[in-house]
């Protein structure tokens, strides 16, 4: 079978979605697929804020590797991505702001608005001049679907459509201001109109597929992120009773309560100084967040309590394999949020600490891996972090029986056998 992947995520890109899509080109050909992605080119190296934005580019390349091939399009973006952080006076601001309604209002019917609109007119000129035999099609930016949408129209090409987030379900990509109620509409009366040809789809998670099947009126399934089992992962912790690290890796976001998180650990900070050096770190979080990063909640502990910008692959899997503890922050009266990085934790077979309990998947994964210290408040998450400071203490590492078949089921190659079958029934 000859797949077509419509993303604009796929390295050397950074983002979390870049490892969802490569972990499809990496092994789905061991299954009996062949995936073609089409896709835009991406700097190497996240270099400022601007790097999604950044032009990158200017014709199109082909690499062809054993198991699958890429195109990488040149992004040029438009008038708005060009602009950001560049307009400054008043006049440029309006038309910025005019140039915007304009892409919000039109991006549906005409893809030239879209910064990424090579991306559709060509993957529809591959599926025209090319023998293709399904397609998947990855959103955010879920406005790629159109292509699944027109390529089954104009040429029966049977489409799968993959959401990583939910569309009008989660009112994503909205804006506030006077277009939020006809960007509504038109989100969803497009999504609608775009999926009505769907074969189906996929999703990170059973609430999210639950609520898009009720919406959609088609049938979906659970495909996780997973780990890539060949880079990193379980490897011993030594015997060491003079320091306890613990990780959260990513970005933190509105609902997640990391201020009670840090008022726990100072506390520990300062009862411990002596006995042992607690250090809390936080991976990545300082990227496009000022908020987080000039919070005053951190003063006077930058010693222990560290923040960090992104760092390179090589760089925070040697991070991930020196912590004791994995931090994970539950988005609060929120439900199917399953962020990758609790399969980057559940592999290295450490206790993972999840705040507050969402009482759905995140808990469902980590109590299954057998990892699980779940804390619904703050004095329960003062208990628990003591209990593991306390084991570091005496005995220099921390006692777990992690359930490595269950963990194994979540490798990235156990997830792309799962959607391949999904695929060929389709």
């Amino acid at each position: 079978m000859r797949l077509l992947i419509c993303t604009l995520y796929f390295p050397p890109c950074t983002f979390t979605p870049a490892n969802r899509i490569y972990s499809w080109a990496k092994y789905l050909n061991r299954f009996g697929i062949y995936p073609v992605i089409i896709t835009r080119q991406w700097l190497a190296e996240i270099d400022d804020d601007f790097y999604l934005e950044k032009p990158v580019g200017d014709k199109v390349y082909v690499e062809k590797h054993a198991d699958y091939e890429v195109h990488y399009l040149p992004f040029d973006g438009n008038y708005r991505t060009r602009s950001l952080g560049k307009r400054t006076n008043i006049l440029e601001k309006i038309v910025l702001k005019i140039t915007t309604a304009i892409e919000m209002l039109f991006r549906y019917s005409s893809t030239s608005v879209l910064p990424y609109g090579n991306l559709v007119s060509y993957a529809l000129k591959y599926v025209k001049d090319n023998k293709v035999d399904k397609i998947l099609i990855s959103g955010s930016p879920f406005l790629l679907f159109k292509i699944g949408y027109s390529a089954r129209k104009k040429f029966g090409i049977p489409w799968v459509a993959d959401y990583r987030d939910g569309w009008t379900t989660d009112n994503y990509g909205e804006i506030a201001g006077l277009l939020t109620k006809p960007v509504r509409f038109l989100n969803r009366y497009f999504e609608k109109k775009w999926l009505s040809n769907a074969a189906g789809f996929t999703t990170v998670s059973e609430f999210l597929k639950s609520g898009l099947e009720s919406h959609l009126g088609i049938k979906g399934h659970v495909v996780y992120n997973g780990f890539f089992n060949d880079l990193g992962g379980r490897s011993v912790t030594e015997i060491n009773k003079k320091s306890i690290t613990f990780l959260y890796s990513g970005i933190v976001y509105p609902k997640q309560d990391y201020r009670t998180v840090v008022a726990v650990f100072k506390k520990l900070i300062d009862t411990y100084a002596g006995t042992i050096d607690i250090k809390l770190l936080f991976l990545g979080t300082t990227y496009e967040n000022p908020t987080f990063a000039n919070d005053p909640v951190f003063n006077g502990y930058d010693k222990n309590i560290l923040l960090m910008n992104r760092v390179n692959y090589a760089d925070a899997l040697k991070m991930h394999e020196l912590a004791d503890v994995f931090i994970m922050l539950s988005h609060q009266g929120m439900k199917g949020i399953v962020s990758s990085k609790v399969f980057d934790y559940i592999k290295y077979n450490r206790p993972v600490v999840l705040f507050r309990n969402d009482k759905d998947v995140l808990e469902e994964i980590l109590v299954g891996s057998n990892l699980a210290v779940i804390a619904d408040d703050e004095i329960e998450l003062e208990q628990k972090i003591t209990e593991l400071v306390k084991q570091k203490i005496d005995h220099g590492s921390i006692a777990l029986d992690p359930n490595f078949e269950y963990i194994n089921s979540f490798s990235r190659e156990n997830q792309v056998r799962k959607l391949a079958e999904i695929l060929k029934d389709k």
